[in-house]
């Protein structure tokens, strides 16, 4: 295609006056565009300039006097063309992400290593994941939008894995972080083998399992899941069936209530409005001492079966509307808390061991719990 332009300057003689006229030469015929004077043309906005400089030599598509550039808005430049197009949007007026005409934002991280691709694309997932770490937290095999990313966790929430003793932080185990010098840690900056009090022979006796002490240790409960679909276990030699654990209503701001949901199955299905519970929790645990994140609660945060389990019973007994007493006499229960996805590490036992009622909950990476409830 032929282009030809001819300048017609101004009776004043200045070079920057007058009209410019682009004349196209093609198999349809010959088209003739007139444009803005050419004064226009010095002061054009950086996105007809950068057009120009992407399509040298092809008119750009104009209205009357005034000539159509694209906008963040508003495209102008015709089809996507993956192969001439910016490499994330495939839009034909820009060449990358860079350009303030792209709707995709670039990726800082990948484009101060002279990559340049926007954020949260394939290449730059890959890129975490296989080259340089991811931007977050700097491992490899993640990536900043990965759900398991160590920068989501929080010393009341971690997404990370619990790793065998000496291989994650020498306080928690968790893979996160490394000691507890890490604000991440649920034992942050607290010392080591430091106690107030002093234990008497018996009473370090009381800590080893097998010993018949008053301490319940979880190496006394023998369980196990009995299919793949972990749905049924064996507990004590008993069989229990696994339910599910609802989280709550979000359409009545409902979040993160399947503890309690858990334990209200475990006692005999009892009728209780959970958001009341949740109420009873925050008023006893809302102003928690930050020393220990996990006892502390919102309206919405996470709940610790360890903390939490009695004032959670007491609570749902007291609000229940299947007629059963609203006082119960704790002593008269224990929690079994399994640890789902690693059996083999047990779980804890929480209240006493030989409690005529024993309420038995399945806690999934610190972030659900299901009941187990006797078949």
């Amino acid at each position: 295609e032929a282009v030809a332009t001819t300048l017609a300057a101004s009776s004043s003689g200045s070079t920057a006056s007058g009209d410019a006229t682009i004349v196209r030469s093609g198999s349809a015929g010959v088209v003739a565009t007139e444009r803005a004077p050419a004064t226009a043309a010095l002061g054009q906005e950086p996105q007809a300039l950068e057009q120009q400089q992407r399509f040298p030599g092809v008119a750009l598509p104009s209205v009357g006097a005034s000539v159509q550039v694209c906008s963040l808005q508003r495209h102008v430049c015709g089809p996507c063309d993956a192969k001439r197009g910016c490499s994330s949007c495939f839009l034909t007026c820009h060449i990358d992400c860079t350009s303030e005409l792209c709707a995709y934002v670039a990726c800082p991280y990948c484009v101060s290593r002279s990559l340049v691709t926007h954020e949260n694309s394939a290449l730059c997932r890959e890129v975490q994941r296989y080259n340089v770490g991811c931007h977050a937290c700097g491992n490899l095999g993640c990536h900043l939008s990965s759900a398991t990313c160590h920068a989501r966790c929080t010393p009341a929430h971690h997404v990370c894995e619990v790793l065998a003793r000496g291989a994650g932080c020498s306080s928690c185990d968790k893979a996160c972080h490394r000691s507890n010098a890490d604000s991440r840690c649920m034992f942050y900056q607290r010392p080591r083998d430091r106690l107030t009090w002093s234990a008497s022979a018996q009473e370090l006796l009381d800590t080893q399992a097998g010993t018949g002490g008053s301490v319940p240790h979880f190496s006394q409960i023998a369980w196990e899941f009995l299919n793949e679909s972990r749905t049924e276990l064996l507990l004590d030699g008993v069989a229990y069936q696994r339910r599910w654990g609802n989280p709550g209503d979000e359409d009545r701001g409902e979040q993160n209530n399947c503890l309690i949901d858990s334990l209200r199955q475990c006692l005999d299905n009892i009728a209780c409005d959970r958001l009341a519970v949740r109420r009873d929790l925050q008023a006893e645990f809302g102003n928690a001492n930050h020393f220990d994140p996990r006892r502390n609660v919102t309206e919405n945060s996470y709940l610790d079966v360890g903390c939490h389990w009695k004032a959670i019973v007491r609570s749902l007994f007291r609000h229940n509307t299947s007629g059963r007493p609203r006082e119960c006499n704790l002593d008269d229960y224990c929690v079994v808390a399994l640890c789902g996805l690693h059996p083999s590490r047990g779980g804890v036992v929480l209240g006493r061991i030989n409690a005529p009622n024993r309420l038995v909950v399945v806690n999934w990476r610190d972030e659900h719990f299901d009941p187990c409830l006797r078949r």
